[in-house]
């Protein structure tokens, strides 16, 4: 029997967000939902599930489809994600994944910067 799995609030409330953006973003670009659906080489529901803000789709796929539909989730500068993917690698102690070449190198890349606190007075 398969358990239901739950979820923080916090993170439904990102899904629903994210998925929200999704949608917006296709139809910003004239885009309808089976158009993204094939150029992400998914299903028409499974968009749906996703833009609804269902916890069940995969993140590769989800992020594809964000992408896709001019969401940026990341920065999209390739030196900035190489260098933070090996600083992280470095703590992690995993150089070695850092050095792995990339299959796309010229293509756009996704890249996570981390919030600066505000400075206090």
């Amino acid at each position: 029997m398969k358990r239901k799995r739950t979820y923080a609030r916090q993170t439904r409330e990102a899904l629903s967000v994210l998925g929200k953006l999704i949608r917006i973003g296709r139809m910003e670009r004239r885009m309808t939902a089976q158009d993204l659906a094939n150029r992400v080489g998914i299903s028409r529901t499974t968009l749906y599930n996703i833009e609804r803000g269902a916890p069940g789709p995969e993140i590769g796929i989800v992020f594809e489809a964000a992408a896709l539909a001019g969401v940026r989730l990341f920065d999209q500068d390739a030196l900035a994600l190489r260098t933070e993917n090996a600083r992280l690698a470095e703590k992690l102690g995993a150089r070695r994944d850092a050095e792995a070449p990339q299959p796309y190198p010229d293509a756009p890349v996704l890249v996570y910067r981390h919030p600066r606190p505000e400075a206090r007075a």
